[in-house]
């Protein structure tokens, strides 16, 4: 019996280590990247209801997110030598951590280099995270990361 108690309890810890790990999986580039000379950090904690409650365009159709943010987190860089690389790997690591990658609409037809990354957790337009990646021409981007509890359904 004792066997069977800490067999479960082995197992229960190892479900809340993992859980933990996943839901806060993102903090992981925000570390590697937050202390870089041309990166510029920032991070709010602050628990606002109903922050989020707007209309947006998602290529021809029309969509509405609304909900609680917890905290927001940012990451801007600078462009140098490195700062493409260092975006793309951004990207990189933000896939591996297990963030599901949304495809963003095409918004124009222009030979733009600029691009957009839309990484999320959650599914069926509820989600506890989302995060944006835009890489611009030059090689200077920005990060942001927002979490709370989001909805996104068809605005009507």
């Amino acid at each position: 019996m004792n066997k069977l108690k800490l067999l479960t309890l082995t197992f229960l810890i190892g479900i809340l280590t993992a859980t933990a790990q996943k839901s806060n999986a993102i903090q992981k580039v925000y570390d590697k990247y937050e202390n870089e000379d041309n990166v510029f950090a920032l991070s709010l904690s602050k628990q606002l209801d109903n922050a989020l409650d707007t209309d947006f365009n998602w290529g021809d159709e029309l969509k509405n997110i609304e909900g609680d943010i917890s905290k927001m987190s940012t990451l801007i860089v600078s462009e140098n030598s490195d700062s493409r690389k260092m975006l793309l790997n951004m990207k990189r690591m933000i896939g591996n951590l297990g963030y599901s990658d949304l495809d963003l609409p095409e918004e124009s037809t222009d030979d733009s280099e600029d691009k957009a990354y839309l990484f999320t957790r959650g599914k069926k337009g509820k989600y506890s995270e989302i995060h944006l990646l835009v890489i611009e021409e030059d090689g200077s981007g920005v990060l942001v990361s927002l979490f709370g509890d989001f909805t996104v359904k068809n605005a009507s």
